[in-house]
């Protein structure tokens, strides 16, 4: 790029046709709007909303865009409109931080890069989350009594995580992963079901306990399975559905102590399904607990993605797919599966996609509004050759759009060779049409 000077968003001329590219300021490799477009106030409000606070242009073009000195009314009006909280639509309230929506508190990095010392946190925290689970439920007292306390921690530790990098904590709790143990399936679904929750606008409070109850939900069904078991080398009259009686579930939730009773809801109704067609008490719609309904979301989706012993994992774009067809079905609530969407993008994070021009590209963050237009980094041209690493959001940049997604091994397989690259993207511009 030639040498390039950096003007503040505020000075930012509203209807000038651009002579040359924008570029993010603060990250140069990010295009914002291309040569020939027409800057729009609207325009200007998504960048403001996106968190981009300056814009790179090459320098001889510079003064064309710039609001001359002197007119300062428009760029007053814009650095004192109030700026929308990330995945936020609603003005900021002065609440308790406890109770007021946790969307307020959540900041958009400024780079559209992962920050490697976040990436190391987040994984080491999932990493001791699951060891800590995995005591949980391994060390049941005598008495048959578990402290849910440590639990608790867990969840305040993935806020936490939450609210540094959202995107990064939903790509890490979605990628698909080889490991299918109760333990990590219950951190991916908690870690998952607390950003749902979050694009919802539930308070800090209320996603803790969505958390703990996805966290423990697992708990309380081995419980009730070890119970069961016991009853049944004791007794040949105990019938085979009995593992579905809500009662023993119900007991076993009753052992875990210290737990806030929406917690207790989750992990009791973490199964029941919108059409009453769910386990264990069949309820249906609204007689479903709020945090309930998302964790149900959270569980299915994390499901599909991850390998059974009966069953290969499934693409995520794949498993988006299922989700839609299920909310269909009436099987979920439509605004959670909404949701989902929001959190984790139409194409999943970390999705390989190929755009309306050939190119092939990588999901790397959302956009709330538009789920269908996330921010992308290009990774091949139409023709299967690699290009220089630079991020699009595709709200911003309409001419380029997601024609469809790309399964993640096929991908990994193109990148080995150009020849079998170009091959491949023949079959897929063959299978378009």
């Amino acid at each position: 790029m030639s040498e390039t000077t950096i003007i503040s968003l505020d000075q930012l001329r509203a209807g000038v046709i651009l002579p040359s590219p924008i570029f993010d300021g603060q990250h140069e490799n990010l295009l914002l709007i291309g040569k020939g477009v027409q800057v729009t106030q609207q325009n200007l409000n998504r960048l403001a909303a996106r968190g981009v606070g300056s814009v790179a242009i090459e320098s001889s073009y510079a003064d064309q865009i710039r609001i001359p000195q002197g007119t300062s009314l428009n760029s007053i009006e814009r650095i004192l409109k109030p700026k929308p909280a990330y995945h936020s639509n609603k003005t900021l309230r002065t609440e308790c931080p406890e109770t007021s929506p946790l969307s307020q508190q959540i900041n958009r990095p400024h780079t559209l890069e992962y920050d490697e010392s976040c990436v190391t946190e987040f994984k080491a925290k999932r990493a001791a989350a699951g060891a800590t689970l995995a005591h949980f439920l391994q060390n049941t007292e005598s008495s048959g009594k578990r402290e849910g306390r440590q639990i608790r921690g867990l969840a305040v530790d993935s806020i936490e995580s939450l609210m540094i990098d959202m995107d990064l904590f939903v790509k890490l709790a979605i990628d698909p992963t080889e490991l299918t143990d109760e333990n990590s399936h219950c951190v991916r679904v908690s870690e998952l079901a607390m950003a749902i929750a979050a694009v919802l606008e539930y308070s800090r409070s209320k996603i803790e306990e969505l958390g703990v109850g996805c966290l423990i939900y697992k708990a309380a069904e081995n419980r009730k399975v070890d119970r069961l078991s016991q009853q049944q080398n004791s007794s040949e009259k105990e019938p085979s559905g009995s593992q579905q009686n809500p009662h023993h579930l119900y007991e076993a939730l009753e052992a875990i102590t210290d737990l806030p009773i929406g917690a207790r809801q989750v992990a009791y109704q973490i199964h029941e399904r919108w059409d009453g067609s769910g386990s264990p008490r069949q309820r249906f719609g609204n007689q479903i607990h709020p945090l309930a309904r998302i964790a149900g979301v959270a569980d299915e989706y994390v499901a599909l993605t991850t390998h059974q012993d009966h069953r290969e994992a499934v693409e995520p774009y794949q498993a988006i797919e299922i989700m839609l067809d299920l909310a269909r079905n009436r099987k979920f609530e439509p605004k959670v599966i909404k949701a989902l969407l929001q959190a984790i993008c139409l194409y999943p994070l970390g999705s390989y996609v190929q755009l309306n021009d050939g190119t092939i590209a990588i999901v790397v963050r959302t956009n709330l509004e538009a789920y269908d237009k996330p921010v992308v980094k290009m990774l091949y041209d139409s023709k299967g050759h690699k290009v220089s690493a630079s991020s699009i959001d595709l709200s911003i940049v309409t001419r380029l759009h997601v024609s469809q997604a790309v399964d993640s091994g096929r991908v990994r397989n193109l990148s080995n060779g150009s020849s079998a690259f170009r091959e491949n993207l023949l079959e897929l511009e063959f299978a378009k049409c």
